[in-house]
């Protein structure tokens, strides 16, 4: 039985094709009905009136022998899957409405039930406890797939757990979708990762640095700093000597010849360094805002723009992580999984310390690394030196848990970073 009208201009998948991507993507058997009816929802079609379909129930003598009771959970289930359909948008993403159906049944496999008749067309559908959590389904839903979008190659290299596998991009969408169902945490970890990548002040960047070196393998043109340099000059000022001398020892007189030199290219990329709050006033928000912000890191490190060093604080500053490349950045993503979230106090000051002190000690005589940036995720309940001396270190601080503290802030904007309250 269909709730959704037809979508204008859309040709509805048959019930072999719903069945075949079902199959191919592993999903369990829901009624084709429902799926047709979410495919069309996705293509813009309007919903049928609640009554008609109530009449179109009642007509089917489905449930003929059951109580009043009986029939009237039926009637809710049901009522709850048109609330369900009804609170979904339609949505311009690129994907067919069939892959926009499938990753929605994917992305609510693992905390919707199914199973329920509560239609003539017997086959399973979603059971939502009430209209509330169907609105609730719906939103989240959406929200998971909006996100998934949304999410650039290296964040889903990092949440997939078989990256590159062999799946086409429908394939890994729809994976990821499995995967973030019954997940909302994780989900909410990729979302804040995405948010904080919008931000230009929190994207990493590699840059190339050049050094004067006599046994270079590269060569540029420079302007002249003393005559010494002018045998090195270049062929059109040789040019110039031979035809216009007057020209020629105005432009020397302006320092203006280009003389050739040998330099050396290095790669520098730049320099993250991530400190989490695991004290356990942070709690589960908190733990998610942590989780998104090293994520966030870590895409940096899959696209190589960038090396992160990374610890839990408390009162104590706990062991150095450390990822330069994909697969320890994924490793990286594995030691947060694990870690513990319920230490005790919070001593903010010296875990800014011990950063600022690796940072020197990563920097001294390396031209390998650059730009050095500390983030600091926390939910504020400890001060800190506001003027303590950060050497060119920009700190960025994401408070968690809707905190406040006024010597971070400060701190943050004294140094060019962001304070930003999640």
């Amino acid at each position: 039985m269909r709730r959704v009208k037809g979508a204008d201009g859309y040709l509805e998948p048959s019930r072999h094709e719903i069945q075949a991507k079902a199959k191919e993507h592993g999903l369990k058997a829901w009624s084709t009905d429902f799926v047709l009816d979410l495919a069309s929802r996705f293509a813009g079609a309007d919903m049928r009136p609640w009554e008609s379909i109530q009449s179109e129930i009642q007509s089917s003598g489905f449930g003929k022998n059951w109580t009043e009771d009986q029939w009237k959970a039926a009637m809710s289930e049901q009522q709850n899957v048109f609330q369900f359909l009804s609170e979904l948008p339609e949505r311009k993403s690129g994907n067919s409405p069939l892959t926009e159906a499938v990753m929605l049944i994917a992305s609510m496999s693992k905390n919707v039930q199914s199973g329920g008749e509560a239609g003539p067309e017997g086959a399973s559908l979603p059971i939502f406890s009430d209209v509330q959590d169907a609105k609730e389904q719906a939103r989240k839903s959406v929200e998971k797939m909006d996100t998934i979008e949304k999410l650039s190659k290296e964040e889903k290299e990092l949440l997939e757990k078989d990256p590159g596998g062999g799946q086409n991009e429908e394939g890994a969408k729809v994976d990821l979708a499995k995967d973030l169902s019954g997940d909302d945490l994780r989900a909410k970890i990729a979302s804040i990762s995405r948010m904080l990548s919008n931000l230009s002040a929190m994207k990493a960047s590699k840059k190339k640095e050049v050094k004067a070196d006599p046994d270079g393998r590269d060569v540029r043109y420079r302007s002249m700093q003393d005559l010494t340099e002018l045998p090195r000059m270049g062929a059109g000022d040789r040019a110039l000597l031979a035809k216009n001398k007057t020209l020629f020892y105005h432009r020397v007189a302006n320092r203006a010849v280009q003389v050739r030199e040998r330099i050396t290219i290095t790669d520098q990329k730049q320099l993250l360094y991530l400190l989490l709050d695991c004290s356990g006033s942070m709690g589960e928000d908190g733990f998610a805002t942590a989780g998104g912000a090293l994520m966030n890191r870590l895409t940096a490190v899959v696209k190589e723009e960038a090396e992160l060093y990374w610890r839990l604080f408390d009162v104590d500053v706990h062991k150095e992580h450390y990822a330069s490349n994909k697969e320890e950045a994924r490793k990286s993503m594995d030691v947060l999984r694990r870690g513990s979230f319920s230490g005790g106090g919070t001593n903010i000051q010296r875990a800014i310390t011990a950063a600022c002190d690796r940072i020197e000690e990563l920097t001294d005589g390396n031209s390998k690394l650059g730009k050095p940036q500390v983030l600091i995720v926390t939910d504020g309940e400890d001060g800190v030196n506001a003027d303590m001396e950060l050497k060119g270190i920009t700190v960025h601080v994401l408070l968690a848990n809707k905190g406040s503290n006024e010597s971070l802030e400060k701190l943050a904007k004294k140094s060019g970073g962001l304070f930003l309250k999640m």
